[in-house]
């Protein structure tokens, strides 16, 4: 039985897009709680995140203290993100998106991972924004734990203005 229960992982582990995500198995990775070594990384060369879209709302002018940010992240390479086992499931490495106002990191999240050409779209709400004319950044694979054809282009930044009739 217990090879049976090493086989499952090799019959379902190529579920999503051919990532070898979705498997599991009866014993977690000792490599701690996800197996993403430098040679899985360096495997996934191909992926290419991207803040594909970035919409403030109100779009302004307006004299809201919430703002709301429509972002949608993107994987434009041809390979998946970085997998690894926890829990004795395998599964995606999470990695990191932050929002900057001015410099300053103002909110963030993590996303569960993406297959090659994959999207998807968070609503980042920011409240008791300051007034005056604002500029948010939000850059995604903020802490770069994702090796990518191309680091550079994992920002978008929107402009709010403040003041007026909104």
């Amino acid at each position: 039985m217990r090879i049976l229960a090493f086989v499952i992982p090799a019959l379902f582990g190529a579920a999503i897009s051919g990532c070898g995500v979705g498997g599991s198995a009866t014993a977690g990775n000792p490599a701690g709680p996800y197996a993403a070594t430098t040679r899985e990384v360096a495997h996934h060369a191909d992926v290419d995140l991207v803040v594909s879209a970035l919409v403030a709302t109100p779009r302004g002018p307006t004299t809201a203290s919430t703002v709301i940010l429509h972002a949608t992240f993107a994987n434009r390479g041809t390979a998946c993100t970085p997998s690894g086992y926890r829990d004795g499931t395998l599964s995606y490495v999470p990695f990191r998106y932050t929002v900057s106002r001015d410099g300053e990191i103002i909110a963030g999240g993590e996303i569960a991972g993406l297959t090659d050409d994959d999207a998807v779209t968070r609503d980042i709400t920011l409240v008791d924004q300051p007034p005056g004319d604002k500029t948010y950044v939000v850059t995604i694979d903020s802490t770069d734990a994702i090796g990518e054809t191309n680091e550079t282009n994992n920002q978008a930044t929107v402009l709010v203005i403040f003041g007026g009739a909104g």
